[in-house]
Parts: C-alpha cells; structure tokens; sequence
C-alpha cells in the first residue's frame, strides 16, 4: 500500500492508479494481475513485450542451491550466514554464470506470493484482478535485439535451427507436459530452410513464443472473464522511427522494429535503450517522429486516465494525425472470438487473427489449448 499512500501525498487520484512496466516489468505487472497480496494497489495495467510465465518452487530452488553453491554456501544450517558475508560484486558475477535456462530469474509459483499453479494457469482459470483494465501488446521485431548480437549464429542453418527451437519448447507451470511431437510441428509450422540463412526465422519464432503469442493469450483469458471495467486491449507496435544523424544505423536495419522502440516514443526522448554508445546518444526525432511521439505519450495517458486508448479515435482525432472517419472502426476491447488489436504507427490502424495459425500452435504446445488451426493446418 505505499505507492497508494505516496499517490495521495503527491495529490493523485488513488482511482487512477496506472502500474505499468516493459520487457521484464511487462512480466512483473502480468503477474501483479493475479497476485492475491497487490489486489486494490492499481486501478489500471499495462504491458510493454512482456511474457506471462512463473517458475516452480522446486525449480527456482534448485537455481538457489547452484548460485550458493557456486559462491562457496554449500547446503549446511549457516548457508544463510555464508551468503550474508559474500560481496554483491560475487553475487552478481555468480549470477551472470547461471544465465540461459537453467538459471532464470523471475515469478515464482510459490503458492504464497503466486499462486500454486503458475501466472499463465492463473490467467486461463479466470483469476486475474477484476475491474483493471490491461492494455498490452509487443514489438513486431522484438527478439530481434536478442537473436542478431549472438556471436556466430548467421548464417543459421537448418539443423542448428532446429536445435535452438527445440531448446523453447519447456513444460510449463501447472499445465500437462509437451506433445511428444511438438518439435515436429513447429519444424512443419515454421518450415526453416535448407539451403538459406534462417536467422530471421529464427527472430521471428522468438518473437512469437516470447511476446507476441503470450500477450495474445492473456488478453483473450482477461477478455473472456467479462466482468465490468476490466476490459482489455491488444496492440502491436510497428514504428522503429525515422530519426536523424548517426542514430539511423545504431541497430541496423535487420532489427526492424526491435525489443524497445516504443520508449522513445512514449516518453518523446529520442533514444534507443539498447543502443551502443556513442552513437545512440546521437539520436534526433524527424518532425515524422516528433508528431508520432506525441500521439503515443498521450495514448499512454489517456488509457492511465481513463482505462481506455481510443477516446481520442473517437474523438475523430486519430493516432499519428489518420482521420478517424478513414479508419471506419475504433479500437475496441480484445476479444478472444474476433481477434482485433490495434497496430501502433503513423497512421493508426487494426488487424485481425495476426500470426493467428503461428500462436494457436504455441498455445497447443505449451498450454494443451484446442484450436482449428492449433494442428499445423491454416495461415
């Protein structure tokens, strides 16, 4: 309760309280959606290339164990202690070591925090807060600022392809395991080359399995509770910007509109995150830009205001200076039964069942969800 309490001291309306995060506090502000202990904290969500997911007790534990381990705190009464006495620096060193699968940080489903079953699970049983309304969404690129900066991986070919696929598909909190033939479907699904290099494919499948397909599963779970005021949006974001100067090639355009793009506009500072140094520093909106950033900033607060991105739609203004009257709809709450999200560039527009056959399948894979397209067949 003490954001509540500073909201009040500043002279803010506790009704209108916005939590919202990107990338791993996308996820944070998912998983805040069903935590019992942050019910009537915010009153409004909003996930920026986020993924729902939580990790078992057993094996964050077991992630615990190597990381004590590794910095000398074998398993004894005084492991505590030991810990205490060790230098942040060694931790964080110990830390970086246990990236990749079997050392990731993050929710747990510890039955106290989280429930037992695990956000995703949470989710699909209808358990997230009542009454928040949650805007989310992702990056067309997003994993592209994950796949590209790997040392040697392009060309890709198909069997390392492969590999690296099979390597995503992991059981997940609270739902059955894999498929047995998982792997071969998404292999037919995806179809890498043989001959070429599916580096890009393997952004994309990235893309999918961590951002997009996630966030489309939570909010068509959100849609379907129905409850008053909770309604929930979908957008994808697909503006990487015109910029001036240097900045133009800071990421190069392979990463298309990449993990991290929106920022800049949101917040009107002209600035790549993930950008290396000098050159991001460098960056310099167009007027393009500056009339986009604008746009953006006040969606964001719009729907911190009043729980809705599209007022100003209706309003006949439209995202990026397009007529309402040419966009012949507005954008209205996700539902899982029509599919429509709203795409987030110059020009505002909506789309329908994006990548739908793509994410049917992950949701199979992961979650054991039925779908006409979930089998392999449809676009």
């Amino acid at each position: 309760m003490l954001a509540l309490s500073q909201v009040i001291a500043f002279g803010g309306d506790p009704m209108r309280i916005l939590l919202f995060g990107q990338s791993a506090g996308a996820g944070s502000v998912i998983a805040h959606m069903i935590m019992p202990g942050s019910r009537g904290t915010f009153t409004r969500a909003l996930s920026e290339s986020g993924a729902p997911g939580s990790g078992s007790l057993e094996a964050v534990q077991k992630i615990g164990d190597s990381l004590a381990s590794s910095l000398g705190c074998h398993q004894t009464v005084s492991r505590l202690a030991c810990l205490r006495n060790v230098s942040a620096g060694a931790i964080i060193s110990a830390q970086g070591a246990l990236d990749g699968p079997d050392g990731t940080w993050g929710p747990t489903a510890d039955g106290i925090a989280i429930p037992e079953e695990g956000v995703t699970k949470a989710f699909l049983d209808g358990r997230a807060a009542s009454g928040v309304p949650l805007m989310l969404g992702s990056n067309t690129n997003d994993a592209a600022f994950i796949v590209y900066p790997i040392p040697g991986l392009s060309p890709l070919n198909s069997t390392t392809f492969k590999t690296l696929l099979a390597a995503t598909i992991m059981n997940q909190t609270g739902f059955p395991s894999v498929p047995r033939d998982a792997l071969e479907r998404l292999v037919k699904r995806y179809g890498p080359s043989d001959t070429g290099d599916n580096t890009p494919l393997y952004s994309q499948l990235l893309t999918d399995r961590i951002f997009l397909c996630g966030s489309r599963l939570v909010a068509g779970s959100k849609s379907k509770v129905g409850l008053f005021g909770s309604s929930t949006f979908l957008y994808r974001y697909d503006y990487a910007g015109k910029y001036r100067k240097r900045c133009t090639n800071t990421w190069g355009k392979q990463y298309g509109v990449t993990h991290t793009a929106e920022l800049s506009f949101i917040f009107e500072k002209p600035l790549y995150l993930f950008g290396p140094e000098p050159d991001s520093m460098l960056c310099e909106f167009t007027k393009e830009d500056e009339k986009f950033a604008a746009s953006m900033g006040h969606l964001w607060a719009r729907f911190a205001s009043t729980g809705k991105p599209s007022e100003e739609l209706q309003l006949g203004l439209g995202l990026g200076g397009k007529p309402y009257e040419e966009l012949q709809a507005s954008w209205r709450p996700y539902e899982a039964s029509t599919r429509v999200s709203g795409i987030l560039r110059p020009g505002w527009g909506l789309e329908r069942e994006y990548r739908k056959a793509y994410c049917d399948l992950w949701d199979n894979v992961l979650y054991g969800i039925e779908t006409m397209s979930s089998s392999g067949e449809g676009k």
